[in-house]
């Protein structure tokens, strides 16, 4: 079933707070009739910090797409504080997360932007994110700072660069539960 705008405007007034946990339950995926995933349980508790390891085409990519609501479960496998999530309260799950994956995209923006992407500014909170993310240095080199013009997908800077400008946008939004998928792969130790 598509959504329609009226389903997110309905939507829209429907709450869903994560206070205690996420949880997945009995979970089997498959694509293609390959199984992924095979009656996985997983519980993630507010404020927790875990860690996916595995082999290649273990599961761990799509695990993500699936605590990030870029996949929809049909089953009310996933549930928040003991609330299943239904199909047509995936857009208001999807406000709660954060995801920094793999491959990330730059707008042909300035940094900012790329960074706040349509939220409202706030300076204070910008210098301090690129301060975590040590992303001061290379935009401190910039003639125009924070208002240099990223190229489309960071083509003006390196990977590691870009990889730092995604964090800080990742960040940015403070976002219930935040999914980084290998954050740090394109950075120094």
């Amino acid at each position: 079933k598509s959504i329609t705008l009226e389903d997110n405007k309905n939507n829209e007034d429907k709450n869903i707070n994560f206070n205690k946990k996420i949880t997945i339950k009995n979970l089997t995926f498959k694509y293609d009739n390959t199984k992924i995933l095979n009656s996985l349980n997983l519980e993630i508790l507010k404020g927790e910090k875990i860690a996916l390891v595995g082999e290649s085409g273990s599961g761990k990519t799509t695990l993500i797409n699936i605590l990030s609501g870029l996949i929809k479960l049909n089953n009310h496998e996933l549930s928040v504080d003991d609330i299943p999530i239904a199909n047509k309260d995936y857009i208001t799950y999807r406000k709660l997360v954060s995801l920094m994956p793999q491959e990330s995209y730059l707008m042909n923006e300035t940094v900012e932007n790329n960074i706040i992407f349509g939220d409202e500014i706030k300076f204070n909170k910008l210098n301090k994110l690129f301060n975590i993310v040590n992303a001061e240095k290379f935009i401190n080199k910039f003639e125009n700072k924070e208002k240099e013009i990223i190229k489309e997908n960071g083509l003006n800077i390196s990977g590691g660069e870009k990889q730092r400008l995604v964090f800080a946008r990742s960040l940015y939004k403070d976002f219930e539960l935040l999914i980084l998928d290998e954050p740090t792969s394109s950075l120094d130790k």
